[in-house]
């Protein structure tokens, strides 16, 4: 029985498994964010001019 608890209670496990869960999470809220970030800034560049005949139809 005390063997199988020195097994379950390694510290060195008990840490592998925490910082496998921390990356998890932040991962899972950091990642979309990172995404878009990364999207926005390789998208191609576009510049899309109105004349100002084009704006008063739009008013």
């Amino acid at each position: 029985m005390e063997e199988m608890w020195n097994v379950q209670s390694r510290p060195s496990i008990d840490l592998a498994w925490h910082n496998r869960f921390t990356g998890l999470i932040l991962g899972l809220v950091a990642g979309p964010e990172l995404f878009e970030a990364v999207s926005v800034l390789t998208s191609p560049d576009r510049l899309i001019r109105f004349t100002p005949e084009e704006v008063a139809k739009i008013k």
